[in-house]
Order: C-alpha cells, then structure tokens, then sequence
C-alpha cells in the first residue's frame, strides 16, 4: 500500500506541474489583455509605426493561426493606404515552427489535464478518507519541487533573461530563423524580450497561485474528514 501511495504522488507530483504550466501558457497565448498590455508598456505602435487596431488584428491572426489547418501566417496590413505582408519571408517561416510548438503545447496541456483528473477522481473513488491526504501530500511536494525551479529561474531571469531566451530557442528550434533583427522585422519588433520575460513571469505566477489554491482545497477537505473520524 506504502509504494502504491509513492507511486501515485510521484505520478501527480510530475504530472500536475506539466498540466498547470501548458495550460497557463494555452490561457496567455489567448488572451486580449496581454497583447494590448504589450503594446502599451513596450510602446509598440510607436516602435513599429503601426496603429494599435492593426496591432490588435494581428494578434488575433496569430491566434486563430496556432489552431487552424493553414501552414503560412500570412498578415497583410496598410501602411500610409498602401497594403504590404506584415511579416518577411524569414518570420513567417519561424512562424511555422512556433506553430508546431504552440500544437504541441496545446496537445501536452488537454491530455495531462485529462491524465492528472481521471487520476484524482480515481483515488477520490477508490482511496475513500485516505484520498484527501494522498492528494494533498502530492500537490505540496509538487508545488515545492515546482516553486523551486521557478525561484531559480526568477534569479536566472533577472541577471540574465537574454541568455534564457536564447537557450529556450536552441532546444526548441532546429534552425536559426529565430535570430531577428529588431531594427526591422516586425514579429520581433511586436514582441521583444520583455514581452517573453513578463509573459514567463505570469505564468510561474499563476502555477503557483493554482497550486497553493488547489493544495488548500485538499487539505481543507482533508482536515475536515479527520476531524469528522
């Protein structure tokens, strides 16, 4: 009973993590309100000399782009009424591969949702009063694990988030289309590091938020059929 309890809170402590981070970031890549923050803290219609209603049509683009069938992201906006691609050849191209990515983020975060429910509900079903225990145990070895690779890559990120940032493209990417210039193409221009930086910071941020929220409910239960016996 003793390695079935181990094996069920390494199971969740290793499957909760991966299903809060790939949904945090399935969340932020859909939301309105952190594109039209980055336009206004990073000064992006300045920069880019782009209007912000075009900013805006752009990102929608970029969403609906990550979930539909069509293998170029091609933009066509106006500038000074006459209508040129947003993008050059080269973003577009690392736009393919960031759309393999973001499917592949999308794909990780339904199952390992899916995964990390039916093994709650299991043990809620199958464990009885001893349920709440198990599952609290495995959120707040997870959350410590998780908390710690987070505090390591807050310190990391403050001195030097560029280094990050270039590592995450390395193993993420085969080839070099990443490397942009931000003089002048305009997908880096839109979204510069600290767009990324910030965007990471949310994420660990809400990770944790949903896991001590989460652990709470737990142990509250838990508590409380302790209390009841």
């Amino acid at each position: 009973m003793i390695k079935i309890n181990n094996i069920i809170v390494t199971v969740i402590c290793l499957l909760m993590p991966i299903s809060l981070i790939t949904s945090n970031i399935t969340y932020l890549v859909n939301s309105d309100w952190l594109y039209n923050y980055n336009w206004e803290r990073n000064n992006i219609t300045n920069k880019t000399q782009i209007p912000e209603e075009t900013l805006d049509f752009a990102s929608e683009k970029i969403k609906v782009y990550f979930i539909d069938s069509s293998e170029r992201l091609n933009i066509n906006i106006k500038i000074n009424n006459i209508e040129e691609p947003l993008y050059s050849e080269k973003e577009i191209l690392h736009m393919i591969d960031v759309k393999h990515l973001m499917k592949s983020v999308y794909f990780v975060s339904i199952f390992s949702t899916i995964g990390l429910l039916c093994i709650i509900f299991s043990i809620l079903i199958i464990m009885g009063r001893e349920s709440y225990k198990i599952l609290s145990i495995s959120t707040k070895y997870s959350m410590i694990f998780f908390g710690s690779i987070v505090l390591f890559f807050l310190l990391a990120s403050t001195i030097n988030f560029s280094w990050i940032f270039t590592q995450f493209h390395l193993l993420s990417f085969s080839n070099d289309l990443w490397i942009l210039d931000p003089r002048k193409d305009k997908l880096i221009m839109m979204f510069p590091q600290r767009f990324f930086l910030e965007t990471t910071l949310l994420i660990g941020l809400f990770t944790i938020v949903e896991y001590l929220i989460i652990w709470f409910g737990f142990e509250l239960n838990y508590r409380k059929k302790k209390l009841r016996n």
